[in-house]
C-alpha cells in the first residue's frame, strides 16, 4: 500500500497468489492454503412426471383430440409412449400432429417399432397441423387435467445450498395451470420458442447462466429431457452437468441418478 502525496488517499496493489506467497516467504511467514469456493448448485425440474404426477391427463387429452380430428383412428396408450420414446415429441401438440401424419401415410407400425425416420420428411406437414392440434388438445385437457397432483411441496424443495428452477415442455399458459395444481411458484422456462423446445438445451443453458451455476442437475422423465442435458454438456463442458432420470423409464434413460420419484432424488441431493 502506498500513500499518494497531497491526497487523503492511498493506492493498494493486490498481487497474484504466487506474488503474495513470495512476499510472505521473504518475510518468513507462510500463507494458509486458500479455501475452495463452494459450488453453486442448481436443480432444474421437468414438470409432467417429475413435479406433477399427471396420470393420464395429457395421454387422455391427446386420445380424445385424435378421435375428434380423425374419427376411427387406431390409437392406444402404447402409441402415445412410442412417440415419446422416439424423441422430438416432448410437446403433446406436436405429438398429436405427428400421430395424424403417421396415420395418414401409414407410418404407425414403424413408430410402434421405434422407427421414426419416415417422419423427418413430413416435418412441414406436422408444423402445419400443430396449431389446430394445440387448440383441440387444450380444450380436452381442460376436462382431464384434474387427474394431476403434486409429487412434492415447496418445503421439500428447500435444499440448503441449492437453487431450484423449472424447464418444462409445457407452453407458458399450461405452466400457469401446473402452478395452480402445485400450489406454489418456481422460476420457469416453458416451451415458448423453438430454442426452448426440448431436446433443445436452451432452457438449461439459460438457467446455468442466470444462476451462475457450477453444478446443474436436471430431473426429467423422457428421452428428450436426457438429450437436452447431453447437448448442454457438449456446449458448456466446463460445467458439471448431471441427468437425473425419474419414473418408470429411468433405467432406459440412464444418467447420474435414477430414482422412482423426485422425492427420492431430493433425499440423495441432501447428501451431496
Amino acid at each position: 500500500m502506498r500513500r499518494l502525496p497531497g491526497l487523503d488517499a492511498a493506492r493498494l496493489t493486490v498481487g497474484t497468489e504466487a506474488e503474495a506467497r513470495a512476499v510472505a516467504g521473504a518475510l518468513g511467514v507462510a500463507l494458509p492454503e486458500p479455501s475452495p469456493l463452494p459450488k453453486r448448485r442448481l436443480l432444474v425440474l421437468d414438470v409432467d412426471g417429475v413435479l406433477l404426477e399427471v396420470g393420464r391427463s395429457f395421454m387422455e387429452a391427446v386420445a380424445r383430440a385424435l378421435a375428434e380430428l380423425r374419427p376411427g383412428i387406431a390409437w392406444s396408450d402404447g402409441d402415445f409412449q412410442a412417440f415419446k420414446r422416439l424423441g422430438g415429441f416432448n410437446n403433446d401438440f406436436r405429438l398429436t400432429a405427428g400421430a395424424l401424419v403417421a396415420s395418414d401415410v401409414g407410418l404407425m407400425e414403424a413408430v410402434r417399432a421405434g422407427d421414426g425416420r419416415g417422419l423427418a420428411a413430413l416435418e412441414a406437414r406436422m408444423a402445419e397441423l400443430e396449431p389446430s392440434c394445440k387448440a383441440v388438445v387444450q380444450r380436452h385437457y381442460e376436462a382431464t387435467r384434474f387427474q394431476e397432483k403434486p409429487t412434492v411441496n415447496r418445503e421439500d424443495l428447500a435444499l440448503p445450498g441449492w437453487s431450484v428452477a423449472v424447464y418444462t415442455g409445457r407452453p407458458p399458459e399450461e405452466w400457469d395451470l401446473a402452478r395452480e395444481v402445485l400450489g406454489f411458484d418456481l422460476p420457469a422456462i416453458a416451451d415458448g420458442a423453438p430454442h426452448l423446445r426440448k431436446p433443445q438445451p436452451g432452457g438449461l443453458l439459460q438457467w446455468a447462466d442466470a444462476f451462475q451455476a457450477d453444478l446443474i442437475v436436471f430431473a426429467g422423465d423422457t428421452g428428450d429431457d436426457a438429450r437436452a442435458l447431453a447437448e448442454a454438456k457438449i456446449l458448456r463442458p466446463e460445467l458439471d452437468w448431471r441427468f437425473a432420470a425419474i419414473g418408470p423409464d429411468r433405467a432406459r434413460l440412464g444418467g447420474a441418478f435414477a430414482e422412482p420419484t423426485l422425492r427420492d432424488l431430493i433425499s440423495l441431493l441432501k447428501e451431496l
